[in-house]
């Protein structure tokens, strides 16, 4: 388990040392945006903060579905079966379709549903 973590966190230029004292819910969603960021993504340029900006320059509120810290709580209180497992399927997929996040974000831009469920 430790070599694949130490290799998953190579393959995204994080720092393994780090992952080990995060919670697995934790490790998971730093692997996953690392990977984004190593792909060349910015946190930046999500459609969440495009669009903030966008209502922002109208003057427009946004009312959101959760707030970050309700998202944190969900993660939060999972129980740490359920984040092992979400480590283990980031890693996976890390090994397995590092490409996989590029065809997720090409579907997304074609608004291409289909594309995105495979």
């Amino acid at each position: 388990p430790w070599q694949r973590l130490r290799n998953a966190a190579w393959a995204v230029r994080f720092p393994a040392e780090h992952l080990v004292q995060f919670e697995p819910w934790m490790a998971a969603v730093t692997l996953e945006v690392s990977l984004y960021i190593h792909k060349g993504f910015s946190p930046w340029s999500g459609v969440d903060h495009l669009l903030e900006e966008e209502a922002e320059k109208v003057g427009k509120k946004l009312a959101y579905l959760e707030t970050v810290e309700e998202q944190l709580n969900y993660l939060v209180k999972l129980p740490r079966a359920v984040g092992i497992r979400m480590l283990e399927a980031t890693i996976e997929g890390i090994e397995t379709e590092p490409e996989l996040v590029l065809d997720l974000i090409n579907a997304w831009a074609q608004g291409d549903a289909n594309a995105m469920w495979r």
